[in-house]
């Protein structure tokens, strides 16, 4: 194999490792942010200590109804047939603490134009109008004890509806993004059984 071959081989070689070696490193030292779901963790236990943080509104806007999406919530945690969630006002006395920060909160009258490769559909999407919600919100479960991360992802969660005002998008993307969370985090899935 002559010099130039062999310089050629290692820069690919050095491109294609360089980013599996920071793959691994970084699931295995704790950047990656989605630790899994909780479901196994969490199923077995008669009840389950909930502390509910205040929701954060870190939108320039400071339109999230906070108040509503910490009720939906809690609603929604304490209608889970599988994990029975019991719910406590100090975080001392609490086995896992919940925290959510809504980053972006974006309402719009007209909903974005959708990648769609079907031509009928992008047809479809063209000619009709609805009106758009769009939330990003960073929802965190930690270890009431240890301060331990358990659970953090950043939900992505979009809203078309025919008619929808900014103020009625609220509680519909607030219920969506809990029904998500939930999902995620605390749902029996497939692709996470231990």
């Amino acid at each position: 194999m002559t010099g130039k071959s062999q310089s050629i081989i290692n820069d690919i070689s050095r491109y294609l490792l360089t980013p599996a070696v920071l793959v691994v490193l970084a699931g295995s030292s704790g950047f990656c942010s989605d630790k899994g779901n909780l479901y196994y963790e969490l199923y077995k236990r008669p009840s389950v200590a909930t502390f509910i943080s205040d929701i954060k509104d870190s939108t320039q806007e400071q339109v999230v109804d906070t108040a509503d999406l910490k009720q939906r919530l809690r609603d929604g945690l304490a209608a889970r047939k599988s994990i029975t969630f019991s719910f406590v006002d100090d975080p001392a006395v609490a086995d896992i603490i919940i925290s959510c920060d809504v980053q972006k909160l974006i309402w719009s009258k007209d909903d974005p134009i959708d990648m769609i490769y079907a031509t009928g559909a992008l047809v479809y999407d063209l000619l009709t109008n609805e009106n758009y919600a769009y939330m990003e919100a960073l929802f965190s479960v930690a270890d009431a004890t240890t301060g331990g991360s358990l659970w953090q992802k950043r939900l992505k969660i979009d809203l078309t509806k025919k008619e929808m005002t900014q103020q009625e998008s609220l509680p519909l993307i607030n219920e969506k993004a809990v029904k998500i969370f939930i999902r995620d985090c605390f749902s029996k899935r497939r692709d996470t059984k231990q």
